[in-house]
């Protein structure tokens, strides 16, 4: 039989001594089912007292004076603690189960047991086993002690509350709404709101889920990650350290990323997408602004729509024209190492030794070349040289065209120490993309660092 309103509202009223809320006292040696002729409402439970002790409990069964049964034929129990109050008032139905008081406070409902010190169990099947422990729904269950079960089927262990049709609670967990599930140590707010292991995560709105925190409906949150938004999803390898905020916002496939914005979306690892629609796709990487997009690694994509195109870039979108086209501001940062006299090119993290461009453009490019020496057999750590580097490059279908230079042959340093006077640099092209070859000397260990400007018009 499934619990009333009324009856949750009769066993409050019960706990806080309401003395004449709609209830008989039957006073004196009569017995109703043997001598009938009392009047009073049915269906209902009523206590007989003598003083100030509760002999016996009867159910009023029907409208009719007669219709009464005694507690033997119910085989209804209750406690010395009902002495302390007026009576137990159930509307159910002719009970079919006995309810167990035992050492409870208080117990309504059919096969409701409320044995736990001080305990409450309220409807069919109800359970409180723990001290002070309170089950109120059908088949609701508090075993452990100090833990509240509210709602139909709904679960507690030791310390932990239960709120909603079926809602489960862990130890010091919380669990509201619907089908909410929270496990040791967490909270989860909302129809279907899941905590999926006990890593004190927090799920909550409808259908919330994960074992880190979950804010907003269908969000999805693994290990100690963060997901807050509709349908935001925070996952990754080794579930760790990951943020999603915003609609759609996502993170996954790898660790320690952070997708803010409408639908933002962040693969790569380390790596960081702000804006709506946001994308970065490349390790240790940034994307900032609406559709700024990042698939290079080690760079950064700063505006609407911006994009870099060499790992170690820094793409800066500019304003679009009245024609729809886009330029952008990049800055490119190359480097090697050399130890003789032999060419060498500089390269960008992902070792390539040239720049590339985006397809059909252009690009004027000026930038600042640092050779330091920092050991070998010969010549002096610290003897550096200085180079600066003006070129105008284009991309028209792949093929890149060197238009001009200032150091299209060998150039000896703009700046330099006595002892790199023969260190050389030139600009030149392949099919791959703009580069910059160096020339160092025997037995010096040089390092050559490059920052450049480049201005792409598209």
């Amino acid at each position: 039989m499934a619990i009333t309103f009324e009856q949750v509202e009769d066993a409050i009223a019960f706990i806080y001594s309401e003395q004449n809320k709609r209830a008989v006292l039957l006073f004196g040696t009569v017995d109703p089912s043997v001598s009938p002729g009392v009047v009073a409402p049915a269906p209902a439970w009523y206590a007989k007292k003598s003083g100030e002790v509760v002999e016996n409990v009867y159910w009023k069964i029907g409208p009719a004076d007669t219709d009464w049964l005694s507690s033997a034929s119910v085989s209804y129990v209750i406690s010395s603690i009902a002495a302390q109050y007026p009576y137990i008032h159930s509307r159910q139905g002719t009970p079919t189960t006995a309810p167990i008081l035992g050492t409870g406070l208080l117990v309504v409902g059919d096969g409701a047991s409320s044995s736990g010190l001080d305990s409450i169990a309220i409807g069919d099947n109800s359970v409180s086993a723990g001290d002070k422990a309170v089950a109120i729904g059908a088949g609701a269950s508090a075993p452990g002690v100090n833990n509240v079960a509210v709602g139909n089927l709904a679960v507690t262990a030791d310390n932990g509350v239960s709120v909603g049709y079926n809602a489960i609670s862990g130890a010091r967990g919380t669990a509201m709404g619907s089908g909410a599930d929270a496990p040791l140590d967490c909270v989860a707010i909302g129809h279907l709101a899941v905590v999926t292991s006990s890593l004190q995560g927090i799920a909550i709105g409808r259908s919330a889920n994960g074992s880190g925190i979950a804010i907003g409906y269908a969000t999805q949150s693994q290990g100690y990650s963060v997901a807050i938004g509709h349908a935001a999803v925070a996952t990754g390898a080794n579930n760790i350290g990951n943020a999603a905020i915003g609609w759609g916002a996502s993170t996954t496939g790898s660790e320690y990323q952070i997708a803010i914005g409408r639908s933002a979306n962040v693969t790569g690892q380390e790596a960081i997408a702000i804006g709506s629609s946001a994308t970065c796709v490349g390790n240790v990487s940034m994307s900032f602004g609406m559709d700024a997009t990042n698939p290079r690694g080690h760079a950064g994509s700063f505006g609407r729509k911006a994009l870099p195109v060499n790992d170690a870039e820094y793409a800066f979108a500019h304003v679009r024209d009245g024609l729809g086209n886009q330029g952008h501001h990049r800055i490119n940062t190359l480097s090697v190492l050399t130890s003789s006299a032999a060419v060498a090119k500089l390269q960008t993290p992902e070792v390539a030794a040239f720049l590339r461009l985006p397809a059909d453009s252009g690009a004027m490019l000026t930038g600042r070349v640092t050779a330091y020496q920092t050991g070998g057999a010969a010549g002096t750590a610290g003897t550096s040289a200085g180079w600066e580097v003006k070129a105008q490059v284009v991309n028209i279908g792949g093929a890149y065209t060197l238009v001009d230079s200032n150091i299209t042959a060998l150039t000896a340093p703009l700046y330099s120490a006595a002892g790199a006077a023969t260190w050389r640099i030139q600009a030149g092209v392949t099919a791959s993309g703009f580069h910059i070859e160096v020339t160092g000397e025997a037995s010096k260990d040089i390092t050559w660092m490059c920052s450049f400007d480049n201005t792409t018009s598209i």
